[in-house]
Formats: structure tokens, C-alpha cells, sequence
């Protein structure tokens, strides 16, 4: 039980440290921000990292968080970002299924440099 509830404080405060939960938290308390982060538990998310040299690396995760941790050190991160590090999330989105996040992924790593910077624009 400890040990869920050590975890659970750690997520707390990254989605804390978005400004949305943030402000979220001020207005309606920590009620609803629990229950925001417990609703984006299944979310799945396809994101674009910007490596330390320029390139850009695509994946989907279930917890971006946590993804972009294991790619900044550990053993977790993708063996293409492991020698360009350290990496900057630079876009992202959300989908209520792994296959739809797989799709998107494979969607944007057909795109080219150029279609991937304007993505990353958009956003």
C-alpha cells in the first residue's frame, strides 16, 4: 500500500507541474485532479521528441511522463535516443486506444522533416 501510494504521489505531482492540473487544482481541489489523472490513466499517446542533435524520433506510450523519463536515462528509452540525448517533448496527442496511438504513429513517421516541423508549428 505504501508503495501505490509513493507512486501515486510522484504522478500527482508531475501532472501537478502542467499548468492545466495546476490551475485545475487551485479552482476545483485535489478531487478533481485526481480524478482528471486517474480518467487520462487509459489514455494512449502518440508523441514527437526533439533529440539533443536535431533529429526527431516518433513513439506512442500510455504514460508520457514516464516515456519521456526513460528516454532521458535507464534502460526503458528507445536504443535511437539513446546516444542524442538528452530529449525535449515537442508534440503529442491523445487517443483512447493503443491501435489508434500505434496508427498515428506510423501516420507521422511516413511524413517528411519538413510536414513533421509544421506538426510540431501546430501545436
Amino acid at each position: 500500500c505504501e508503495f501505490w501510494l509513493t507512486a501515486f504521489y510522484r504522478e500527482l505531482q508531475e501532472w501537478l507541474s502542467e499548468n492545466k492540473y495546476r490551475r485545475l487544482f487551485l479552482h476545483m481541489g485535489m478531487g478533481t485532479v485526481i480524478k482528471k489523472i486517474q480518467e487520462n490513466r487509459n489514455m494512449n499517446y502518440t508523441y514527437m521528441v526533439c533529440c539533443a542533435d536535431g533529429s526527431l524520433y516518433t513513439g506512442w506510450t500510455n504514460c508520457l511522463a514516464r516515456r519521456i523519463k526513460a528516454h532521458n536515462g535507464g534502460k526503458a528509452g528507445a536504443k535511437y535516443t539513446k546516444s542524442k540525448r538528452p530529449v525535449t517533448l515537442v508534440y503529442y496527442e491523445g487517443f483512447a486506444t493503443k491501435e489508434e496511438a500505434m496508427r498515428r504513429e506510423y501516420e507521422i513517421k511516413q511524413m517528411s522533416r519538413g510536414k513533421k516541423l509544421e506538426l510540431m508549428e501546430s501545436f
